[in-house]
């Protein structure tokens, strides 16, 4: 409690409440705006919101701020690269510094820092819309373990499990990539069913294996493999309609699941209208496909998941 209390000093603003329009008003953001000066009629917002959202409004914080000069965010710099530490904390100017720093960092450095900035930035979001407060080392430790999957994602990984040897090798597959103008999506999941946690993990690739999409989350009260196998499906099968995606192809390593989506009967088991939910995708989408995979070639979102189980942050990136 007494750090949430110094990152709000620290930060000079309190949590706000919901930004809501008075419902009675006809106001809108433009019209908020003075004409003359160009910025916020104050005396018109002040006459629509309540105290705490007319501060949250009017507020001149700036990027720079949050990344940088806020006292609260420069104890998360303390606690990184020691280069950081030595910083100057009087830049005023964003694109600026990050010339400064792509001058001095090498490339490993520089992902570290755009790492660390990004959860800075998240973390400050969630303060003050959700009031909860992160120390800085678990800033640090959460930004370092995002770059470590990404790269993980990125790269794939060897299946350690795998021996080194001739019979192995011949019955090990390797992840390929889809075909032209086309992505494939590869999801996972792992439970862990005395706890009814479960971690699920979705990335998507191009044609050129290059990661343009991925998430890693967990949910909770789930004591079914099958039925946490759907709900990945399910999962993975959301950002690829947000962004519109024409030709994918859906690969897990879950053969009971793929069976269900193309059997053209209604499932009436204990997680058919899961199941039914991600066939109406598919009907809409007719370039869109579903296959099973053997293990070790979905074994970086194996690996994910299993990392994501016990986390209570929903993470995507791309």
């Amino acid at each position: 409690m007494e750090q949430k209390s110094a990152f709000r000093d620290k930060n000079g603003c309190k949590p706000p409440q919901p930004f809501v329009f008075n419902p009675l008003s006809r106001t809108g953001s433009k019209d908020l705006i003075d004409d003359d000066s160009n910025e916020w009629n104050e005396g018109l917002i002040r006459s629509v919101f309540n105290k705490q959202e007319v501060d949250h409004i009017c507020s001149d914080e700036t990027a720079m701020h949050v990344l940088w000069h806020c006292p609260a965010t420069r104890d998360v710099w303390v606690e990184s690269h020691r280069a950081i530490q030595k910083w100057s904390v009087n830049e005023v100017d964003l694109l600026k510094l990050w010339e400064d720093l792509s001058g001095k960092f090498n490339k490993n450095e520089l992902e570290e820092v755009a790492v660390i900035m990004r959860d800075v930035w998240l973390q400050r979001n969630i303060f003050i819309f959700e009031n909860k407060f992160s120390s800085p080392s678990s800033v640090i430790r959460t930004a370092k373990e995002l770059r470590e999957e990404f790269h993980s994602v990125k790269e794939g990984t060897k299946d350690s499990s795998m021996p080194n040897n001739r019979s192995s090798t011949k019955n090990f597959q390797k992840w390929l990539p889809p075909g032209e103008n086309s992505f494939k999506t590869n999801w996972d999941v792992a439970c862990d069913i005395k706890h009814r946690q479960l971690g699920i993990e979705v990335f998507i690739r191009d044609e050129k294996g290059e990661v343009i999409v991925a998430y890693c989350g967990a949910r909770g009260y789930v004591d079914q493999p099958v039925i946490a196998e759907g709900l990945a499906l399910r999962k993975a099968i959301e950002p690829c309609s947000d962004l519109g995606l024409n030709r994918v192809t859906f690969e897990g390593d879950a053969q009971n699941i793929v069976k269900a989506i193309y059997n053209l009967d209604e499932d009436l088991c204990c997680y058919g209208s899961i199941i039914e939910n991600s066939k109406s995708f598919l009907f809409t989408w007719s370039k869109w496909t579903v296959q099973y995979t053997c293990r070790n070639t979905n074994t970086v979102a194996h690996i994910l998941a299993k990392a994501s189980i016990h986390s209570n942050v929903e993470r995507v990136y791309g």
